[in-house]
């Protein structure tokens, strides 16, 4: 149900266009201002804005709609917050609409290897990381990890939320340089990950390992003939690898779902 849920949202959020109202998180940041009057501990004040929907979505699920075990209704509500919780916009339509750069804050002068940083960073804070705690803690997770990507890109951003959100995506690192290596060529990916991993790097969530494979896979991509000549090259190029690194990562879903049953 879970792989199901994971392709229906991740459609809907690639062909439906999102409403504005569903991509406004104001609220967490009127809610988090106020905590911030009455709270000094900021790790306390990140828990406190994430405890309030999640609370309240626990609250609607079980005890006023009473959607308790994986019913009809239980389904289509994992498909809704997924399709709330993916993006805000898609990665494609900003490149449609060369609007990219703007979005993920990069010059247009960018290098190649910035590019490919900010749309690695992109996806896994709007795809892969809502996939992963999606899979670890259903839908809790999702909004969790949504919420928590909201907080770091506020006004009201603290250093704290960046280490929380940090921590959160570090294992999401991990498991897409291993969809990377398994969707292009997986020794020579391997081997240019390796050269970054390290207790050292571990310890301190130092996810250049990623970035290095990115730029490594996206350097020897074959580049579709459609898109040849076209602008935004390394944009379309990044897009495709992710793309192959998002297949592998379903690929590990569906083998978690016949495992355990989810």
């Amino acid at each position: 149900m879970k792989l199901l849920a994971i392709i229906i949202a991740f459609g809907l959020y690639h062909y439906v266009e999102k409403p504005a109202w569903l991509r406004n998180f104001s609220w967490v940041d009127q809610w988090q201002h106020k905590l911030t009057e009455a709270v000094e501990s900021a790790a306390l004040r990140w828990l406190l804005v994430l405890a309030l929907p999640l609370f309240l979505c626990w609250l609607l699920f079980v005890h006023i709609l009473g959607v308790t075990t994986p019913r009809i209704m239980y389904f289509v509500i994992n498909i809704v917050i997924l399709y709330i919780c993916l993006g805000p916009a898609t990665l494609v339509s900003e490149i449609d609409n060369e609007s990219i750069h703007t979005a993920l804050n990069i010059s247009p002068e960018a290098s190649p290897q910035e590019v490919i940083k900010a749309m690695t960073n992109a996806a896994l804070y709007r795809w892969f990381g809502v996939f992963f705690w999606y899979v670890v803690l259903g839908v809790y997770g999702a909004l969790a990890y949504r919420l928590a990507c909201h907080l770091v890109s506020s006004k009201n951003n603290e250093p704290f939320n960046q280490h929380a959100l940090q921590v959160l995506s570090y294992p999401v690192t991990l498991l897409m340089t291993v969809s990377l290596a398994l969707a292009s060529d997986f020794e020579k990916v391997w081997k240019q990950a390796k050269q970054y991993i390290s207790m050292e790097t571990i310890r301190s969530m130092n996810s250049q390992f990623l970035y290095e494979s990115m730029d490594y896979a996206v350097e020897n991509c074959e580049i579709e003939s459609k898109d040849e000549g076209k602008a935004q090259i390394t944009e379309r190029t990044t897009y495709t690898v992710l793309k192959r690194m998002l297949v592998v990562w379903l690929v590990f879903v569906a083998l978690l779902v016949l495992f355990t049953k989810g």
